[in-house]
């Protein structure tokens, strides 16, 4: 009996370690949200390395315990899908201004040729 005891402790203190972690991964995931919105892209890479570290604690805890925290599985998914969209906003953004960029490069180019 107390072997199945100490059993669940453990489980319980593994799966409470792995719903911090989560909400850890949460506020990271929200703090790239933002930064991303402010532009800082920089810093968003940054947080994204602590947010890797999280998720390979994660994963290491089990399934079982993930499943556990699946109601704090579908907000990271949330976040994530949101800080993708942004980060891909941007990327299109800054694709369209280095090549207006290049295009303005060509245009002096040719306008030395020509003088």
């Amino acid at each position: 009996m107390k072997a199945d005891g100490a059993l669940m402790a453990a489980a319980q203190k593994n799966t409470d370690f792995c719903e911090s972690q989560i909400q850890d991964l949460i506020e990271l995931l929200l703090r790239q949200i933002t930064l991303a919105r402010q532009g800082k892209i920089e810093q968003v890479e940054i947080l994204a390395v602590k947010s890797g570290e999280l998720v390979k604690n994660i994963a290491s805890t089990g399934v079982s315990h993930l499943r556990q925290a699946e109601h704090l599985n579908g907000q990271v998914k949330s976040l994530y899908g949101e800080l993708s969209m942004i980060l891909a906003d941007w990327r299109s953004r800054t694709t369209e201004e280095i090549k207006d960029i290049r295009q303005g490069r060509k245009m002096i180019r040719a306008y030395r040729r020509g003088v």
